[in-house]
């Protein structure tokens, strides 16, 4: 196999996880796409770019889903010149709280604040940061299924959001 050149490489710091490793055609340009995932350390080596992100995330984002092609096209697509702002906001994102935190006993509305148990993305602390800090919140942590808990358990989240939609928000 040829050595390729990887000329840009991104890290943010997720959950501590196993440590994962993903050598292939993530985006179907035909050039191989490095993921490394373990430490608490995500490195994206991007071959293309969006493709190997989509894929990064779709490994650490799910439990019991998997994206159709058609979506996973979706994804590549909407992320597409846009990885450099998206993995600054996460390597920046520990820090943006101290700003964000102070902010939230403000927020005088009705939130429905809901999280995959083990989200390796964006910790399953925060959920509960946001329920402490937000005056009128209930909070759902969705157990077994990862960042994209919309989607892990697509039909318990469908019935949270009509519960919330018929009145639900009204209790709190």
């Amino acid at each position: 196999m040829a050595r390729r050149v990887f000329p840009i490489q991104y890290f943010f710091d997720v959950a501590k996880g196993p440590r994962a490793i993903s050598v292939e055609d993530a985006d179907g340009d035909g050039k191989l796409d490095l993921a490394t995932v373990g430490g608490g350390t995500v490195t994206v080596l991007l071959g293309n770019g969006a493709g190997t992100f989509v894929h990064a995330a779709n490994e650490l984002g799910y439990l019991n889903y998997v994206p159709n092609e058609e979506e996973i096209s979706d994804y590549i697509h909407s992320y597409s010149g846009r990885i450099g702002p998206i993995t600054t906001w996460f390597k920046k994102y520990p820090e943006s709280l101290r700003y964000v935190d102070p902010k939230l006993e403000e927020i005088d509305r009705p939130v429905l604040v809901f999280w995959g148990a083990q989200d390796q993305l964006l910790l399953v602390e925060n959920a509960e940061r946001l329920k402490e800090r937000l005056q009128r919140s209930k909070a759902h942590i969705f157990e077994r299924c990862g960042h994209f808990s919309y989607q892990d358990q697509h039909e318990k989240f469908a019935d949270l959001i009509t519960e919330w939609v018929d009145g639900g928000y009204q209790r709190i």
